[in-house]
């Protein structure tokens, strides 16, 4: 069993166990806009809009912490103004895991709250795509990149009740790329120039969500 899977398997295990124990676990949608970024050694080119949609849950597990967790479809890549212009479009299939701290007391201030939150994330790539001005179509780029992307959110977010139980809740988060997502091993090596296989090239993004909890 490789790192990436053993990994993996610890987060289900730490989510189910605390899950388990928590006093209420609410469940919701969530959709939103944002902005990605391939870096390289710390460099890259601009970042491109991108869009994520999915299903996330909620269990609370004391009166100012709770642990979160999110099923996205969710876009990445980035793009360039140069010559040739274009975009890298990828999509992963983003699990986040987010403990998160609220300002106020849940059992004393139930309707409006702010919170703060962070923790892992894994990604599994969907789909990779090059598309170049000029050019009809993409090309497929999948077995460039490795098929999961490890690495950390952090974020803000803020809820305020709507009818009943249900919340309405906005987020913005930050995405930081831990693990190389480029797969060199994928590229002949007589084209390719020894220095690159030492870059590191991670996922970035800034994204603001939206969503309901019931």
């Amino acid at each position: 069993m490789n790192y990436y899977k053993m990994l993996l398997l610890a987060v289900v295990v730490m989510v189910f166990s605390l899950t388990v124990q928590a006093q209420q676990r609410h469940f919701g949608v969530q959709a939103g806009y944002g902005l990605s970024n391939i870096l390289a050694d710390g460099a890259g080119d601009d970042y491109r809009g991108v869009f994520h949609v999915g299903l996330v849950w909620q269990s609370q597990l004391g009166s100012h912490f709770a642990l979160a967790g999110k099923l996205l479809y969710d876009g990445a890549g980035s793009k360039s103004e140069g010559d040739p212009a274009g975009r890298i479009s990828n999509d992963y299939l983003s699990i986040p895991i987010m403990a998160k701290w609220y300002f106020k007391d849940v059992n004393r201030n139930p309707n409006i709250n702010g919170y703060l939150m962070a923790g892992p994330g894994i990604g599994i790539l969907a789909r990779a795509g090059l598309f170049l001005d000029g050019l009809d179509g993409g090309i497929n780029t999948k077995s460039l990149y490795k098929e999961i992307d490890v690495g950390f959110h952090i974020g803000v977010g803020y809820e305020s009740p709507m009818h009943g139980s249900t919340l309405f809740f906005f987020e913005v988060e930050g995405y930081f790329g831990a693990t190389n997502v480029f797969n060199f091993s994928t590229i002949d090596p007589d084209f390719l120039d020894p220095e690159l296989v030492d870059l590191k090239v991670v996922n970035r993004s800034f994204t603001l969500g939206a969503g309901v909890r019931f």
